[in-house]
């Protein structure tokens, strides 16, 4: 590009895409592809291989967008079917956004050779999961703020946490972050059972962080709080349910996690998608200890 606008002041441009000059003048890997380049300088890092045509992820959001209109009208059977169908969709559309690899790497042109395939803080994804949970933090931030403004504004009537079960829920949510490290460094060592023992301790450590939030979920319901009588009834099971919402998702990635160790592509020249689902269940083992040291810790208890 020789022009902020090369469609109308290079006449030659389609002529030398024809004739192949440039980068990518045909398909190295015979997919459809694309350059990643640097944010800053734009130099080529790696060669993205694209979705392939598919209806799934058309699919998959009409499916999504009938679970959420189906509950505004109370059609929760049908509603529930539409989630179901949805996650399914979602799962094929994914099932291809890690495939396995072609060949290390690829001449794009001018003799520049570029990754086929890249995993951790140099890839799309992993600033995507990144960017996608500092939302969530935030969100966490707020519900946090809110609870202790609520309570300043009136502390006589906060009622005391459960008294025993923050030593084990906090201990079990530790010992899941473990978990989740020790499946990545275990897929690193690429030795025959490292896609079975990384599998089982991702699948462990989601059994920890479903156990820690349903202990948690139990003692405060034996108090007898509601939300529906105080603002710390409101913020404290407005805690668990946002700690819900991250446990049902990590059991979905859970599922998929399991699904693709059956299908043999577990592996440690792919671990993209078991370093994304491991960024988000330690992230939810750690929300899960925030929660309950604020609520239970938070006014003397």
């Amino acid at each position: 590009m020789t022009t902020r606008y090369p469609l109308w002041e290079q006449p030659t441009l389609a002529r030398d895409v024809e004739a192949g000059r440039y980068f990518l003048p045909d398909a190295p890997t015979g997919d459809r592809e694309t350059i990643v380049t640097s944010p800053l300088t734009a130099e080529p890092q790696y060669l993205q291989r694209m979705p392939r045509p598919s209806g799934w992820h058309v699919w998959a959001a009409v499916f999504t967008a009938a679970f959420f209109l189906l509950l505004v009208v109370q059609a929760y059977v049908i509603s529930a079917i539409a989630g179901v169908l949805a996650i399914y969709c979602i799962f094929q559309w994914c099932w291809f956004l890690d495939r396995p690899r072609v060949q290390p790497t690829v001449d794009i042109g001018a003799g520049i050779q570029v990754p086929t395939y890249m995993s951790g803080p140099r890839s799309h994804g992993w600033w995507a999961m990144v960017i996608t949970l500092v939302v969530a933090g935030m969100i966490l931030v707020m519900t946090v703020f809110s609870y202790v403004f609520l309570w300043s504004r009136n502390p006589l009537d906060w009622a005391p946490p459960p008294a025993t079960g923050l030593i084990l829920i906090a201990a079990l949510y530790a010992v899941a972050l473990v978990g989740v490290r020790a499946s990545n460094a275990a897929l690193a060592q690429d030795r025959p059972r490292s896609p079975m023992i990384a599998t089982g301790l991702m699948l462990a450590s989601l059994g920890l962080i479903a156990g820690a939030w349903w202990l948690d979920l139990g003692g405060w319901m034996a108090t007898g709080l509601t939300p529906q009588v105080s603002g710390q009834g409101a913020t404290v099971f407005y805690f668990l349910s946002w700690q819900g919402f991250f446990v049902f998702t990590s059991a979905i990635m859970g599922l998929y996690a399991l699904l693709r160790w059956i299908s043999g592509h577990v592996e440690a020249q792919r671990p993209s998608t078991f370093q994304l689902i491991g960024l988000f269940l330690g992230y939810t083992a750690a929300q899960g200890i925030i929660s309950v040291l604020v609520t239970r810790l938070f006014p003397g208890g």
